[in-house]
């Protein structure tokens, strides 16, 4: 995320991990990280996620 924000792009970004604690995910958030998902998950998960983003993608 330091990173994306150093470039200065403006995109969602979606964490999937195999081992998100609470701090882990406290920390992530507060970086502007729209949604961390944990493994194993659903294909479908993702599916719905991007979908949602999506729409603001074009405004």
């Amino acid at each position: 995320m330091r990173q994306i924000k150093e470039l200065g792009v403006d995109t969602p970004v979606i964490v999937i991990s195999s081992y998100l604690s609470e701090d882990v995910l406290n920390n992530v958030m507060k970086q502007g990280v729209v949604r961390c998902i944990n493994k194993p998950f659903q294909i479908e998960d993702i599916i719905n996620d991007v979908e949602h983003i999506a729409p603001a993608l074009k405004a």
